[in-house]
């Protein structure tokens, strides 16, 4: 009876740490935050990890033994998820499609697992060990890019930094414990794994700008490194500048920060760091704006074109993200532009006649 209480009590544990992981997965993608598929991927993905120990201590797992391999693949995921979602936050870029190879090895190890469990020429435990060498790589990758920025920042960020590598820690000693067959390890880290998402709860609801003062270390940390030290500012401005709006390479929807680079002989790196410090905003920010300008001003020369076909041409790859970074440059979508103009034209028509 006693047992029976305590793996009550334990399932109810990781249990509650995944209730709060998919609510915040629901947040995100209910906010429509930036960077949304890397923050959904790595909160979703250690929820489901999360997950897998109530369903064994809950015993469904074992009345249902497939779900026993559920957290394999979600495992292989969170490792890249959560390292791509924390580059992209404190660098203040956004998700590329470039940025999705960092997530085709673990679809690639996904995609073998559910394969296996239908197969079994394929051996699963060799699935479960090299998928979380995968993540290993990018928790201890992302445990030493936190660790840059633990040093002159506020209190508050530096004590939700070293959550942050406690949580990676955690999840880096289950990780071994998996190489190394070592149950200590394995039930340290799962126990620890839902205590580190209550304390990370109440850290953001205390301070939910963490990943802002992270971002402003991570500029500060780069200013002290620039770049540019050997570069004509003024006159490499000019040129990119004078290429962006004469050569119009931001026509063509997959034109990306390094083909920028190429042109005018920077690294990737140095043009962002141009563009933000002399701009004052990101190349994403830059080559929007300069395509919503193109949207206007074929909306107000072609009242035939459709709204959709006038997003192409402007380099826009879909409708969703015309109307989005419409609205977020101009203040109105598309068509309520089109429709103001198409108001303004007939009312003018009248007045002449």
């Amino acid at each position: 009876m006693n047992q029976v209480i305590v793996q009550f009590i334990i399932a109810g544990w990781f249990l509650s740490g995944a209730i709060i992981l998919f609510i915040a997965t629901s947040v995100c993608l209910l906010q429509k935050t930036r960077n949304r598929i890397p923050a959904f991927s790595a909160l979703f993905s250690t929820a489901v990890w999360c997950l897998s120990p109530f369903l064994f201590y809950s015993g469904i797992s074992q009345r249902i033994p497939v779900l026993q391999l559920l957290h394999i693949p979600f495992s292989v995921i969170a490792g890249p998820s959560a390292w791509l979602y924390f580059q992209l936050t404190v660098k203040d870029r956004l998700f590329e499609v470039n940025d999705l190879w960092h997530l085709q090895l673990p679809a690639l190890v996904t995609l073998l697992t559910i394969i296996s469990i239908y197969s079994t020429g394929f051996p699963v435990a060799v699935l479960n060990v090299s998928g979380k060498v995968v993540s290993i790589l990018y928790l201890t990758a992302l445990l030493l890019s936190v660790r840059k920025l633990t040093s002159n920042i506020p209190l508050a960020a530096r004590i939700s930094s070293v959550l942050i590598i406690l949580n990676l820690a955690a999840l880096w000693i289950g990780f071994a414990g998996f190489l190394f067959k070592t149950d200590l390890l394995k039930l340290t880290s799962a126990m620890a794994l839902p205590l580190l998402i209550h304390i990370g709860l109440g850290i953001h609801l205390a301070y939910p700008e963490t990943f802002r003062l992270l971002e402003n270390a991570e500029r500060k940390r780069m200013e002290r490194s620039s770049s540019l030290t050997n570069v004509d500012l003024k006159t490499t401005l000019e040129n990119v500048l004078s290429y962006l709006q004469y050569e119009k390479p931001w026509l063509e929807e997959d034109f990306s920060l390094s083909e920028l680079a190429d042109e005018m002989g920077l690294s990737s790196h140095q043009i962002s760091e141009l563009l933000n410090q002399h701009l004052g905003k990101s190349f994403h920010v830059l080559i929007n704006e300069l395509r919503v300008k193109e949207a206007k001003k074929l909306i107000l020369e072609s009242s035939d074109d459709t709204l959709i076909d006038i997003a192409f041409r402007s380099g826009f790859n879909s409708k969703a993200s015309f109307n989005r970074n419409f609205r977020k440059v101009a203040g109105i979508t598309p068509k309520e532009f089109r429709k103001k103009y198409d108001n303004s034209k007939s009312k003018n028509i009248t007045e002449s006649t």
